[in-house]
């Protein structure tokens, strides 16, 4: 009751600065960009609609080479227009995107609503996530950011898991429903947006390109950036589109209804772990943080499609615990590795490599899916992620200032 306390205490906005209210807005900003309601059915709602997995996958990849196309000039713009300002335009795009998804009748109407998803997924958490961290340089509180960010990172879950929760209610009269009530917690998130201080980090230059290959040569002169940076990407995009198909293995095993309750389960998990990741992070050191957590992730998820019972969704839910002690070690990895003066550029080739890797991840697990069943699927998705994991040895071995 206390912990419980001590999460809504956190919003008192009252004598804070800026920078300090910074932090609190972006936490709710996380909570309601995250409560969508169509998330536990909306594979299911895409695969009904287009008619067959390959089709509702390829939704998905369309979003992220979207994003892939737009994550370089957007985090050219969060270094010279502002972060505030990019904030806004993916806020405002995941509104439209929400309303085109709920009343999209075609295939054709949902890869125009995949487009505008596509420019919010561009921007990515790294740019709220920068947010933070500039907002705890400008209070004199860097060293704390892990531990901070620990903190931040349990609204999303907090969001994915109550809209999981409701989304049982939504679906419970239609599908549909559930889509449409997803718009709302969007719109709120792009009121809470409009308050946000911009964090004052942009740096003034004529010429974007130049700024862009400053960037590249930061890249290439920091092996230990771009190595990370290849494993942490294919590792989050591969896990992730496996993760979105997911609902089309366990609607097998659980009725559909319930699927937002079997998700809920797994998104507390996940805030609760994320609450501990800056423990153990001291603990342990960031780089062990991160390698045994994504491994656990994927090897609790393989074992989960294994079965056919009540142990698929309980393997799962302790998947999403080591995904939440993962997460925010590996935002914080990432802020402390990156320059300040290309922070959003660099974080925007993040976000693109992902882009790129999610969007041949979901292409391949769907066509998977229609060749094999989706429990095969599942396993070749998350065994390939855990693959993927082995990147992070030789990232962490050019790192010799970082434990």
């Amino acid at each position: 009751m206390q912990k419980i306390r001590a999460l809504f205490s956190f919003f008192k906005f009252a004598s804070l600065s800026p920078y300090e209210r910074n932090v609190r807005l972006i936490c709710l900003y996380y909570l309601f960009t995250k409560m969508f309601f169509s998330l536990p059915i909306e594979a299911v709602f895409f695969a009904q609609i287009t008619g067959n997995f390959t089709k509702a996958m390829s939704i998905y990849a369309l979003a992220y080479a979207t994003g892939t196309i737009c994550s370089l000039p957007l985090g050219v713009l969060a270094d010279s227009w502002g972060r505030k300002k990019v904030c806004i335009t993916g806020a405002a795009c995941r509104v439209i995107a929400a309303i085109i998804y709920a009343f999209a009748p075609s295939y054709e109407l949902l890869i125009i609503g995949s487009l505008f998803f596509g420019v919010y997924r561009g921007i990515g958490n790294a740019n709220n996530d920068a947010i933070v961290y500039e907002s705890m340089e400008k209070l004199g509180r860097k060293a704390e950011y892990h531990t901070v960010l620990s903190r931040v990172k349990i609204y999303p879950s907090v969001g994915l898991g109550l809209g999981s929760l409701f989304s049982g209610i939504f679906v419970y009269f239609s599908m549909k429903t559930a889509m449409i009530a997803t718009i709302f917690p969007m719109g709120i998130a792009l009121l809470i947006s409009l308050f946000l201080t911009e964090t004052n980090q942009r740096h003034s230059f004529t010429n974007p390109f130049k700024h862009f290959f400053s960037a590249l040569c930061y890249l290439y002169r920091e092996k230990r950036l771009s190595l990370y940076m290849l494993a942490d990407s294919a590792h989050f995009a591969v896990n992730e589109a496996t993760f979105t198909f997911g609902s089309n293995f366990y609607k097998e095993i659980i009725p559909v209804w319930s699927l937002g309750i079997f998700r809920f389960a797994g998104h507390t998990t996940d805030a609760v772990c994320s609450w501990l990741s800056g423990k153990v992070g001291k603990r342990i050191g960031l780089k062990k943080t991160i390698f045994f957590g994504a491994c656990a992730d994927n090897l609790f998820c393989i074992t989960s499609a294994l079965f056919t019972n009540f142990f698929a969704p309980f393997f799962k839910t302790l998947g999403s615990g080591a995904n939440g002690i993962y997460t925010p070690a590996s935002c914080t990895y990432m802020q402390n590795i990156v320059s300040e003066k290309e922070r959003g550029t660099l974080l925007s080739v993040f976000s693109m490599c992902i882009c790129v890797f999610y969007t041949l991840g979901t292409m391949f697990v769907g066509y998977a899916a229609d060749l094999t069943n989706p429990a095969t699927a599942l396993i070749i998705g998350y065994s390939t992620s855990l693959l993927c994991d082995m990147l992070y040895i030789p990232a962490f071995r050019a790192d010799k200032t970082l434990k």
